[in-house]
């Protein structure tokens, strides 16, 4: 869609290409937590893979490119023949990315204390990787370590079949493959980011 429109401005934000970064652990959780075929779709397995599927990508990316506005004027994946949109201001916008970060609260009473823990750190991380005050992504290895917040759908997932966490060395595993993925995803902004100072 053309993001001319809101609708198809909110799509571009959300990165599409990304999606499957965050819905795809939820399948992966899911998967891992079933013990029978029967389990792996069901009605909350389907809610949290569509939640992770878009709603969550317009919260992440959303709040990234609201804080991110003066730094992406340098950077030329956002300009008019780029891959991604770039936020211009006003308070649709930031209106629609708490909406969408509010759609995820409605799983809290469905989860495990441990799954309730998981899609917080999720969405501490998501606000904190860009946003004041920790602005994680200023900071080396802090701007990597946070980056584990895409193996965390995973963990919700697996706590809403099992009532568990899932093993510690799954979550580490995942987390340390989410920090090299930032790694490449990374490099391309370096140049960009140093113009922004």
């Amino acid at each position: 869609p053309s993001d001319e429109s809101l609708v198809g401005y909110l799509f571009w934000l959300s990165r599409p290409r990304f999606w499957l970064y965050l819905a795809g652990p939820v399948a992966v959780g899911v998967v891992y937590a079933a013990d029978a075929p029967k389990e792996v779709v069901t009605p909350l397995s389907v809610a949290l893979f569509a939640y992770f599927l878009v709603p969550a990508n317009l919260f992440l990316y959303g709040v990234n490119d609201i804080f991110d506005r003066d730094v992406d004027e340098h950077n030329p994946k956002k300009d008019d023949e780029g891959r991604e949109v770039r936020y211009e201001g006003g308070r649709v916008v930031p209106a629609v990315v708490v909406v969408a970060g509010a759609f995820g609260l409605g799983f809290v009473p469905v989860l495990s204390p441990a799954g309730i823990g998981a899609l917080a750190g999720f969405f501490l991380l998501a606000t904190q990787y860009s946003a004041p005050p920790l602005r994680l992504k200023t900071t080396p290895l802090l701007d990597s370590i946070s980056n584990g917040l895409y193996v965390l759908p995973g963990v919700v997932a697996f706590t809403a079949l099992a009532g568990e966490l899932p093993p510690a060395l799954a979550i580490l595993g995942g987390w340390l493959w989410t920090m090299a993925m930032h790694t490449f995803s990374a490099i391309p902004d370096v140049i960009p980011d140093r113009e922004a100072g």
